[in-house]
Protein backbone atom coordinates (compact mmCIF):
# COMPACT_ATOMS: atom_id res chain seq x y z
CA UNK A 1 0.00 0.00 0.00
CA UNK A 2 3.41 2.44 -0.18
CA UNK A 3 1.22 4.26 -3.44
CA UNK A 4 -1.91 4.75 -1.58
CA UNK A 5 -2.27 8.07 -0.44
CA UNK A 6 -5.47 9.41 2.15
CA UNK A 7 -8.49 10.28 -0.11
CA UNK A 8 -7.51 7.47 -2.50
CA UNK A 9 -10.08 5.29 -3.62
CA UNK A 10 -9.28 1.28 -3.50
CA UNK A 11 -10.97 -1.41 -5.54
CA UNK A 12 -10.05 -4.74 -4.74
CA UNK A 13 -10.58 -8.26 -6.34
CA UNK A 14 -10.31 -12.03 -6.35
CA UNK A 15 -11.87 -14.64 -6.37
CA UNK A 16 -13.81 -15.33 -3.15
CA UNK A 17 -17.26 -15.67 -3.18
CA UNK A 18 -18.03 -11.90 -2.22
CA UNK A 19 -15.62 -10.55 -4.67
CA UNK A 20 -17.84 -12.61 -7.38
CA UNK A 21 -20.90 -10.83 -5.71
CA UNK A 22 -19.58 -7.59 -6.70
CA UNK A 23 -18.52 -8.02 -10.09
CA UNK A 24 -22.17 -10.09 -10.73
CA UNK A 25 -24.00 -6.17 -10.66
CA UNK A 26 -21.76 -5.42 -13.79
CA UNK A 27 -19.66 -7.43 -16.16
CA UNK A 28 -17.43 -4.71 -17.10
CA UNK A 29 -16.29 -4.64 -13.51
CA UNK A 30 -13.28 -6.22 -14.75
CA UNK A 31 -12.86 -8.13 -11.81
CA UNK A 32 -13.29 -5.66 -9.08
CA UNK A 33 -16.04 -6.32 -6.67
CA UNK A 34 -15.27 -4.66 -3.39
CA UNK A 35 -14.22 -1.21 -2.76
CA UNK A 36 -13.10 1.47 0.51
CA UNK A 37 -11.49 4.83 0.74
CA UNK A 38 -8.08 5.54 2.51
CA UNK A 39 -8.49 7.61 5.40
CA UNK A 40 -6.07 9.67 7.34
CA UNK A 41 -7.60 8.65 10.97
CA UNK A 42 -5.49 10.40 14.16
CA UNK A 43 -2.52 9.80 12.48
CA UNK A 44 -3.09 6.29 11.01
CA UNK A 45 -3.95 5.44 7.79
CA UNK A 46 -7.20 3.16 7.39
CA UNK A 47 -9.34 1.83 5.16
CA UNK A 48 -13.34 3.15 4.86
CA UNK A 49 -15.48 0.43 3.99
CA UNK A 50 -18.90 -1.11 4.01
CA UNK A 51 -18.90 -4.94 3.95
CA UNK A 52 -21.71 -7.33 3.98
CA UNK A 53 -23.63 -9.51 1.45
CA UNK A 54 -27.47 -9.60 1.27
CA UNK A 55 -27.93 -12.82 3.90
CA UNK A 56 -25.03 -11.18 6.59
CA UNK A 57 -25.90 -7.97 8.44
CA UNK A 58 -21.82 -6.47 7.77
CA UNK A 59 -20.40 -3.68 9.30
CA UNK A 60 -19.74 0.49 8.04
CA UNK A 61 -16.48 1.63 9.45
CA UNK A 62 -12.21 1.38 9.22
CA UNK A 63 -10.05 -1.75 8.34
CA UNK A 64 -6.22 -1.79 8.72
CA UNK A 65 -4.98 -1.91 5.00
CA UNK A 66 -4.11 -5.06 5.92
CA UNK A 67 -7.26 -5.99 6.81
CA UNK A 68 -8.49 -4.57 3.46
CA UNK A 69 -6.42 -6.30 1.54
CA UNK A 70 -6.42 -9.91 3.21
CA UNK A 71 -8.27 -11.80 0.40
CA UNK A 72 -7.64 -9.59 -2.70
CA UNK A 73 -5.90 -10.96 -5.28
CA UNK A 74 -5.54 -7.39 -7.51
CA UNK A 75 -6.31 -3.72 -6.66
CA UNK A 76 -6.93 -1.11 -8.39
CA UNK A 77 -6.14 2.76 -6.87
CA UNK A 78 -7.68 5.66 -8.38
CA UNK A 79 -6.88 9.09 -6.93
CA UNK A 80 -10.13 12.09 -6.21
CA UNK A 81 -9.67 15.26 -7.86
CA UNK A 82 -9.93 16.52 -4.46
CA UNK A 83 -8.67 13.85 -1.69
CA UNK A 84 -9.09 16.23 1.27
CA UNK A 85 -12.50 16.44 0.51
CA UNK A 86 -13.35 12.97 0.09
CA UNK A 87 -12.11 12.42 3.14
CA UNK A 88 -13.87 14.88 4.74
CA UNK A 89 -17.43 13.73 3.45
CA UNK A 90 -16.66 10.49 4.13
CA UNK A 91 -16.01 11.17 7.66
CA UNK A 92 -19.45 12.82 8.22
CA UNK A 93 -21.22 10.07 6.55
CA UNK A 94 -19.56 7.56 9.37
CA UNK A 95 -20.38 10.06 12.00
CA UNK A 96 -23.95 9.10 11.13
CA UNK A 97 -23.45 5.59 11.78
CA UNK A 98 -24.69 3.84 8.63
CA UNK A 99 -25.58 -0.01 8.87
CA UNK A 100 -24.79 -2.14 6.04
CA UNK A 101 -27.46 -2.09 3.17
CA UNK A 102 -28.03 -5.73 2.53
CA UNK A 103 -30.81 -4.31 0.00
CA UNK A 104 -28.29 -2.24 -2.11
CA UNK A 105 -30.40 0.36 -2.53
CA UNK A 106 -30.21 3.69 -2.42
CA UNK A 107 -33.46 4.88 -1.32
CA UNK A 108 -31.42 5.64 2.05
CA UNK A 109 -28.34 7.12 3.21
CA UNK A 110 -28.68 5.04 6.87
CA UNK A 111 -28.22 2.07 5.25
CA UNK A 112 -24.83 2.00 2.52
CA UNK A 113 -23.05 -0.59 0.79
CA UNK A 114 -19.44 -0.23 -0.86
CA UNK A 115 -19.93 1.78 -3.64
CA UNK A 116 -22.32 3.60 -2.24
CA UNK A 117 -19.87 4.89 0.35
CA UNK A 118 -17.78 6.31 -2.18
CA UNK A 119 -20.73 7.74 -4.39
CA UNK A 120 -21.97 9.59 -1.31
CA UNK A 121 -18.53 11.09 -1.10
CA UNK A 122 -18.31 12.11 -4.19
CA UNK A 123 -21.61 13.78 -4.58
CA UNK A 124 -21.26 15.65 -1.53
CA UNK A 125 -18.24 16.91 -2.82
CA UNK A 126 -19.14 17.62 -6.59
CA UNK A 127 -22.83 17.45 -6.74
CA UNK A 128 -24.00 16.89 -9.96
CA UNK A 129 -20.80 16.36 -11.12
CA UNK A 130 -20.55 13.19 -9.65
CA UNK A 131 -21.32 9.82 -11.49
CA UNK A 132 -24.64 8.75 -11.98
CA UNK A 133 -25.97 5.67 -10.99
CA UNK A 134 -26.91 3.13 -13.52
CA UNK A 135 -30.34 0.66 -13.57
CA UNK A 136 -29.61 -2.80 -12.75
CA UNK A 137 -32.40 -5.59 -12.12
CA UNK A 138 -34.71 -1.98 -13.28
CA UNK A 139 -33.53 0.00 -9.99
CA UNK A 140 -30.52 2.78 -9.47
CA UNK A 141 -27.58 1.33 -8.04
CA UNK A 142 -23.85 2.32 -7.81
CA UNK A 143 -21.50 -0.45 -9.58
CA UNK A 144 -17.61 -0.20 -9.82
CA UNK A 145 -17.59 0.76 -12.97
CA UNK A 146 -19.84 3.54 -12.24
CA UNK A 147 -16.87 5.14 -9.95
CA UNK A 148 -14.37 3.67 -12.19
CA UNK A 149 -15.58 5.38 -15.42
CA UNK A 150 -15.90 8.41 -13.53
CA UNK A 151 -13.42 11.67 -14.97
CA UNK A 152 -13.47 12.80 -11.25
CA UNK A 153 -10.94 9.53 -10.53
CA UNK A 154 -7.84 9.01 -11.90
CA UNK A 155 -5.80 5.02 -11.91
CA UNK A 156 -2.41 5.89 -9.82
CA UNK A 157 -1.48 2.22 -9.75
CA UNK A 158 -2.48 -1.57 -10.21
CA UNK A 159 -1.30 -4.59 -8.35
CA UNK A 160 -1.69 -8.40 -8.88
CA UNK A 161 -3.16 -10.13 -11.85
Amino acid sequence: MRAVQPGDVIFIGGEALWFQAGQSLDPRTANYGHVGIAMLVHGRLLVAEATGSPTTAGSVGHSTPAAFLAHAERALILRPADPDGLQAAISEILESRPTFDQQFSLDTARAIYCTELVWRGLSAVHGAEAPRPVQVMGRPAVTPRTLMESPLLRVVSRFGS
